[in-house]
């Protein structure tokens, strides 16, 4: 199968400066309602509903950017914190455009540029004495698991690598993840 590895890559010379501080972009009927999973959401999502969403819970607001960037109808993308959680909102048009502390907003060619191309193919990383041991059920993780423990593996089932590298972004201790069909 396909291994795959995230490493630094270096940001686009517009990113971040691009980012719109102090700025929220609102419904206004401009919301994507979509299957956000494919974006490896697994939390923070509109009424619980990561499969019908215009949110999700996010790391770093490079990946609610990327996340727009990779939606063919996205044109801007919001994110600040909600309910206690960084969250990224999708949007066709910024017409519910307003001030607020705290939230930052961007169009679309406002990401940063590693994504996807800071994928190195052909790679895995092995243990090595660097797993990370840990319960991954609130991540989605219900199978795949290390002995069929999703509360203490350091692997499981993902629908995409998107789902890979987000987890591995809502894991502090997570610097590298890898991602493919097991042997």
């Amino acid at each position: 199968g396909m291994w795959s590895l995230v490493v630094t890559a270096a940001g686009a010379a517009d990113w971040p400066e691009c980012i719109e501080r102090g700025t929220i972009i609102r419904n206004a009927g401009k919301a994507i309602m979509m299957d956000m999973t494919q974006h490896g959401a697994t939390m923070g999502c509109f009424l619980h509903d990561c499969r019908n969403t215009d949110k999700m819970a996010v790391a770093t607001t490079g990946q609610c950017a990327g996340i727009c960037n990779a939606i063919p109808d996205c044109t801007w993308w919001t994110s600040g914190e909600e309910d206690g959680q960084l969250k990224c909102w999708v949007r066709t048009a910024d017409d519910g455009r307003q001030t607020k502390e705290g939230f930052v907003a961007g169009h679309r060619d406002c990401a940063p540029p590693s994504w996807p191309h800071c994928i190195e193919r052909g790679v895995v990383i092995r243990n090595a004495g660097k797993a990370i041991m840990t319960n991954l059920t609130p991540f989605g993780a219900t199978a795949g698991c290390f002995l069929n423990d999703c509360k203490y593996t350091d692997k499981f089932a993902v629908v995409s690598h998107d789902q890979c590298a987000s987890t591995c972004a809502q894991i502090p201790d997570c610097q590298f993840w890898t991602s493919g069909e097991e042997d």
